[in-house]
């Protein structure tokens, strides 16, 4: 996230931000969890999404899949500037979704890391990573 300004890293709430299919909305998703880099102030952070985000995100076959179905939409109380002022929101209803700068696609594999079965009821059970 590119801000024209310095923000307090420890202002973003990630519940506030909300990643959209396309620039008028469409299908969406509501993040729930990230770490947030740097801890200091800045006008650049990066987030690195939780486990069930990045999973549930990829599982919305319509959001994030290229740069064409990637835009972010946040409430005003995502973020503040180092003066207590809070973000200019971007939101669905005032058209101002904010369409990704750089992606870059999942290319990683699933790794199955274990499996289960329960012979009485014939269930298989197998966990990716």
């Amino acid at each position: 996230l590119s801000f024209s300004e310095t923000v307090n890293t420890s202002s973003l709430l990630v519940s506030e931000l909300t990643l959209w299919s396309s620039s008028v909305g469409g299908d969406h998703y509501r993040l729930t969890g990230a770490t947030v880099s740097p801890s200091m102030p800045s006008n650049v952070l990066m987030l690195t999404l939780s486990y069930d985000d990045a999973n549930n995100v990829r599982a919305i076959t319509t959001v994030a899949v290229n740069a064409a179905s990637t835009f972010i939409g946040l409430s005003s109380a995502a973020v503040a500037d180092m003066a207590g002022n809070t973000v200019v929101p971007r939101t669905v209803a005032a058209s101002t979704l904010l369409p990704v700068s750089l992606y870059a696609a999942d290319v990683v594999p699933a790794r199955l890391i274990s499996f289960g079965i329960l012979m009485s009821n014939g269930t298989l059970v197998l966990t990716f990573d």
